[in-house]
């Protein structure tokens, strides 16, 4: 299984409605992800977190990635667990999935799919818009290998 993981690009607080919504910059680095995975193996689903900045992340990735369905579960939000994910991923029984979710979500992934622990993971930091592409036998804790990871404002391959 091919999981990738991208974190919402860049957002401001929104005084109107408290939402975070994309900025303009977001908008660009989200643009730069969907033209990205245009040359990868194709997600047969996005799965995103309700909050708006994700909603928004996985639209505008989206359009670049035309006909996939999408997904919203609360078990992509900041305050869930990677063990709740491993659920959904489970349920979903997907060959390749792109999941847009937040910080410490994200990273406590990545580290939990492939480390079996949340929080130690070997990546510089995790920016908005950053992506990392995991390949699993089973999405399940400890058994995923870091293909690579991708963050802006390049966007290059990085293993």
């Amino acid at each position: 299984m091919r999981i990738y993981v991208l974190r919402h690009g860049e957002a401001a607080r929104s005084v109107a409605t408290e939402e975070q919504a994309l900025t303009a910059r977001g908008r660009q680095q989200v643009a730069s992800v969907g033209k990205l995975l245009q040359e990868l193996p194709l997600p047969q689903a996005i799965v995103h977190s309700p909050k708006l900045r994700a909603r928004q992340t996985a639209a505008i990735v989206g359009e670049y990635l035309p006909g996939l369905p999408f997904q919203e579960t609360a078990e992509l939000v900041p305050e869930s667990t990677p063990e709740r994910v491993e659920s959904v991923l489970h349920d979903l029984n997907l060959d390749c999935v792109l999941l847009v979710s937040h910080l410490p979500l994200v990273a406590e992934l990545v580290a939990w799919l492939c480390n079996g622990t949340s929080g130690d993971y070997d990546l510089p930091g995790y920016p908005p818009a950053g992506l990392v592409a995991l390949d699993a036998e089973l999405p399940a804790r400890g058994c995923a290998n870091q293909a690579f990871y991708a963050w802006p404002p390049l966007f290059e391959f990085r293993t």
